[in-house]
């Protein structure tokens, strides 16, 4: 008997063939790059870098790197070579006394230990910062290096930037750093970058003492190390966690790929989920792996589909389920989580709640209110905690804020609002520009992917 709906002697008619989604081109991960970077100004040799991406941060720690030896290095395509003033010798130094780190406070405290750890440079150097790095601080680094002997000034607020940095008074055979509750994990990676570019026969050793927020990070830093011969031995105790540093910052033999950023992943991934727009996004792997590739197993929890294959991943599925989700050792995944849940919560009725959120004031702005503000804008209930954000469906009828909202300068931000406006149509962020911080060309690759993202730019909302 003939199946059902087909003439005896027929065959099926072939199905065409479905194009697979479209690729995804996301930037190289800053975190790794300005890392790299840095590393390969103060190494020996001349370091290969590929898979850099030119956005601000990044470009930030090229200035940097440029004051700190002879490197011109400049990013072409995705690729830049830096000429090492190398390891405790700095043979290349430059003359450069200021080093003007833009927004990025990775680039900025890692040059300042640079800056405070070098015995060879005796002028020392002045960081000097724009924008919301103004506003923000980092006062444990800067009493650690004022406990070893460096001289610091601070140009504006104590515990900021600008500040002048003059060097530890001379090498001594063995270096041993204290910090105190560190309010970043980029302090402790600062301070591993510092040791790191002293000579290979100094004994050096930091100290930890209190948690380490966001300690993930500090695992990438050690990956970076290790591309450049340095091994870090690590000890996690109570009430310290300790650092022994071994070997000299040497370049690579081979050339250094920069991984796709983790955080870029799963913001495309969450674009394409909330539009329902399939792309294949690369998925991030080592060095020292980046933690914001959390967000595959977090994207899963909320009920969401991932299929993995040949290093991409694509996702399907609106999310469903809200629950708990842990973001202490990946707070940068806050906005794209709020934005996910915000969806959840409008076609589930479910309710999140978003923990470990306790640095996301002192980033470049304060995330976990501004996150807050545009969830209530448009609709939601939310209630804040003292580390936590609890998201519910609102009780009365969701609605599109009067105005764009305010991203407050923060690239981060201005990503969630547009994840914001694929759950409310209309939802649209004042400063789309300042997505140029990580991402430049973001609103670019959403366009191409198909994935409709609303902006404002000057008097006019715009679809793109």
């Amino acid at each position: 008997m003939a199946p059902l709906g087909l003439l005896a002697g027929t065959t099926p008619a072939p199905v065409p063939p479905r194009d697979p989604p479209p690729m995804a081109v996301i930037p190289g991960s800053k975190s790794h790059a300005q890392r790299a970077i840095l590393a390969a100004a103060c190494a020996t040799g001349t370091t290969s870098i590929r898979g850099a991406t030119a956005c601000q941060d990044v470009s930030a720690a090229l200035e940097c790197a440029r004051g700190l030896s002879s490197s011109t290095g400049q990013i072409t395509g995705d690729q830049v070579s830096i000429q090492g003033c190398g390891a405790g010798g700095w043979d290349g130094l430059s003359r450069a006394t200021a080093f003007p780190a833009g927004e990025s406070a990775t680039t900025a405290r890692i040059t300042c230990a640079l800056l405070g750890l070098s015995t060879c440079r005796p002028r020392g150097g002045r960081v000097l910062a724009s924008g919301t790095l103004l506003g923000r601080r980092s006062s444990s680094l800067f009493d650690c290096l004022a406990r070893a002997g460096a001289v610091v000034e601070h140009g504006g607020t104590p515990g900021g930037w600008p500040v002048s940095i003059l060097p530890l008074p001379g090498l001594a055979n063995s270096v041993h750093l204290s910090l105190e509750a560190p309010s970043s994990s980029q302090e402790v990676s600062a301070l591993l970058m510092g040791l790191a570019a002293m000579p290979a026969g100094v004994e050096r050793r930091l100290d930890v003492s209190g948690p380490i927020p966001s300690a993930p990070y500090v695992d990438v830093t050690l990956g970076v190390l290790s591309c450049f011969g340095v091994e870090v031995e690590r000890g996690d105790g109570t009430p310290a966690t300790s650092f022994i540093v071994r070997g000299s910052l040497k370049a690579p033999p081979d050339p250094m790929r920069i991984p796709p950023d983790a955080s870029s992943m799963a913001l495309n991934l969450a674009a394409s989920i909330l539009a329902n727009c399939p792309v294949r996004v690369p998925i991030p792997p080592g060095p020292g792996d980046h933690p914001d590739r959390a967000a595959l197993e977090l994207f899963q929890r909320m009920g969401c589909t991932l299929i993995t294959g040949d290093g991409t991943v694509q996702a399907s599925g609106l999310p469903s389920v809200g629950g708990v989700l842990d973001l202490g050792g990946c707070p940068d995944l806050a906005p794209v989580f709020a934005a996910m849940a915000a969806s959840a919560a409008g076609t589930h009725g479910a309710c999140t709640r978003l923990n470990g959120l306790h640095t996301l004031a002192g980033k470049e702005s304060d995330r976990q209110r501004g996150i807050a503000d545009a969830l209530v804008a448009i609709g939601l209930e939310v209630t804040r905690g003292a580390d936590s954000l609890d998201i519910a469906p609102g009780r009365g009828v969701p609605g599109v804020p009067d105005s764009p909202l305010d991203p407050r300068r923060d690239h981060r931000m201005a990503f969630m609002h547009a994840l914001l406006g694929l759950v409310r149509p209309g939802v649209t962020t004042l400063d789309p520009g300042c997505v140029d911080k990580s991402w430049p060309g973001f609103w670019a690759e959403m366009e191409a992917q198909g994935i409709g993202l609303s902006r404002r730019l000057g008097e006019h909302d715009i679809r793109v």
